[in-house]
């Protein structure tokens, strides 16, 4: 797992969206291949550390959740399976 920014950090992943949502990023070209299962596991045990850390946390939502970005399905492992 690589941390590349502080979560009180704004950066720019989800359009209008940004101001309030934090970015998770697996590395691989999912359209080819699926996330390892050390990739799965540390995004579950990342999430579970943001709703730990983090009170106003709402839940995970997939980039194609966001207001304005419905037609990118940039998702292998969907939300439901997480």
């Amino acid at each position: 797992m690589v941390w590349c920014h502080n979560p009180g950090v704004l950066t720019y992943h989800v359009g209008s969206s940004n101001k309030h949502a934090i970015g998770i990023c697996l590395t691989g070209d999912f359209r080819s291949q699926s996330p390892t299962k050390a990739q799965e596991e540390s995004l579950r045990s990342l999430v579970q550390a943001l709703i730990k850390d983090l009170p106003q946390y709402t839940g995970v939502r997939g980039h194609n959740e966001f207001p304005g970005y419905s037609w990118k399905n940039v998702l292998v492992l969907t939300i439901a399976q997480f």
